[in-house]
This record gives C-alpha cells, structure tokens and sequence, in this order.
C-alpha cells in the first residue's frame, strides 16, 4: 500500500512539473491522416510487386506463370491455330516480370507430342549452353508450324474478301480475322477503313459516304444503316400487302375425267371359209398295151 501510495504522488508532481500537449489543430490531424494512407498505399505496392535486394522487381516463378492458365500445344491440323497460340502466350507474358529466356523456359513447358518432339531436336542442334531467348524461339516455331504458304493464301483471301450475304458484325469477324495476316495493308486507321469499305456491299457503302473519324466509327455507323435499311424494307413490304387487294383462298381445281366415245355398233363379219382345192395325188393308171387293146376290139364285135 505505501509504494502504491508513493507511485501515485510521483505520478502527480510528474503531471505538475509536465504540463498536458495543446490540442492539434484541424490542418495537423489532416496531415496525420494523408501520411497514415500513403504508408498504406505503399505497404500494399510492396506486396503486389516485390522486390530484390537491389530494388529490382522480383521475376515471376513458374507457378505465377501456371497461374494465368496457359494453353497447352501438341500438333494442330490448321497451322493458323498454332500462330493463335504464340500469341495468346504473349498476352500472359504480358501479365508478369520475365526475362526473355524465361518466356522460352514457360513456352517450352506446354508443348506436348509432336511439338515437344521438334523443341527437343531443335535445342540438340544449338550450341552447348546456349539459352533461346524468345524472339529466336517464336522465329523457329513460327517457320516450322506456319508455313509461308499458308500466310499468302490467307493474305490473298483478305484481299479478295467481300461482304455479299453476310451481315456487318459477320463480316467485321471475318476481316479481323484476315487482317492479322496483312500487316502492311492494316497498319493505319486510313488503310483499314479503305479495305473495309472496298469489300462492302455497293448498296450499304454509297449510303454511308466516308465520312468516319476512325475505324470504330465506320463499322457503328455500317451497323446503324444496316439496321435501318432492313426496317424500312419491312415496313415497305407491309404496305404493299396492305395496299393489295385480299386474295381469296385459292379453290382447288376440279378434275373432269372424259370417257372415251365409244365407236358405232358395227355387225360382226361372218368369217369366210376359203377352200382350199384338194391336191389331186398323181395316180398312176395301168398302160394297156396294143395286143390287149385288139382283142378286146375283137370281141366286142363290128361296130354298127
């Protein structure tokens, strides 16, 4: 009890000989504050992107890579899928800190089968050592699985394309499509909207003008007079079927079945017997000779 006593005296001529802090005013709790939100800020940059010993950011690992869901390439029957896969693996590089090596090192992990077979022997003809970086390896995948061939038939394809039947959206798919094979020909806003406009329908191009700021705008545009152009022939239908008049139902046809006329009553013909003349048989009659004949004379006697 006396050193509680005695703490708590040396506690008040404490606060005496220490006068009590003058409130903060409005402009310092403010600063207070600000400071407190940026050590969090920076607090929360830090742990999305880590850094080394030497201020570097961290590269990312191989289970930071697995993580963006990567697809998997073994062998494909359309070479065009295989250039799709090159460049989906650069759109997940893009999501994380890699060097150049590291990309081949990812890429090279989802190949399978065949494709995993051609980066075997392709690594057995490189120099002992010798680390791939990504432009060499997109280089030899590209020439191996897509075939300049291939490339010119689909650049000759985006040339001769046009919209006939299709609608805008249909066709603005296929053109994206085609594009990616023409570089030279899409490599500026003026030139896409000219290869957009040269396969066009004839009806829907000389309704739009070229007035267009930019691609964008070219095919909302085709799209709104598409629409437009389907509603007026609609209502352009439905008014010539109201003007007509009512068409009655169609009756159907009566067959009429002709009956032969049947020939005039003729009599029978009597059949008439033909007959035929009995072949007389050559029947040989017995030759008398002249001593036979004389004596028959002689007894018949004198004739008067």
């Amino acid at each position: 009890m006396a050193k509680t006593r005695r703490a708590a005296r040396t506690s008040q001529q404490g606060a005496e000989n220490n006068p009590p802090l003058p409130p903060q005013t409005l402009a310092e709790v403010l600063a207070q504050q600000t400071q407190i939100l940026q050590m969090l800020a920076q607090n929360q940059i830090q742990q999305q992107h880590p850094q080394g010993r030497q201020g570097q950011p961290q590269l990312a690992s191989y289970s930071e890579f697995v993580g963006t869901h990567p697809p998997i390439f073994a062998k494909t029957d359309d070479p065009l899928e295989a250039d799709s896969w090159l460049r989906l693996m650069e759109s997940k590089f893009e999501l994380l800190m890699c060097t150049e090596e590291q990309k081949t090192l990812f890429a090279a992990h989802q190949l399978r089968g065949p494709a995993a077979s051609w980066w075997e022997t392709f690594l057995a003809m490189q120099p002992t050592g010798h680390r791939v970086p990504w432009t060499e390896f997109r280089a030899a995948f590209t020439a191996h699985h897509i075939p300049s061939s291939v490339v010119k038939i689909k650049l000759r394809e985006f040339m001769n394309l046009k919209q006939e039947d299709r609608t805008v959206q249909e066709y603005v798919q296929i053109f994206n499509a085609l594009a990616r094979y023409a570089p030279d020909h899409v490599d500026t806003d003026a030139k896409k909207k000219e290869c957009f406009l040269e396969g066009m329908s004839p009806k829907l191009r000389s309704r739009l003008g070229c007035r267009f700021e930019d691609f964008n705008q070219l095919v909302d545009d085709a799209i709104a007079m598409e629409e437009d152009l389907r509603l007026h022939h609609l209502e352009k239908r439905k008014a010539k079927i109201t003007a007509s008049p009512p068409v009655s139902a169609p009756q159907r046809p009566r067959l009429t079945y002709q009956v032969p006329s049947r020939p005039p009553y003729q009599q029978p013909r009597q059949q008439q017997m033909t007959v035929r003349p009995v072949q007389q048989q050559n029947i040989q009659r017995p030759q008398y000779s002249s001593t036979h004949s004389t004596n028959a004379d002689a007894c018949q006697g004198p004739r008067l």
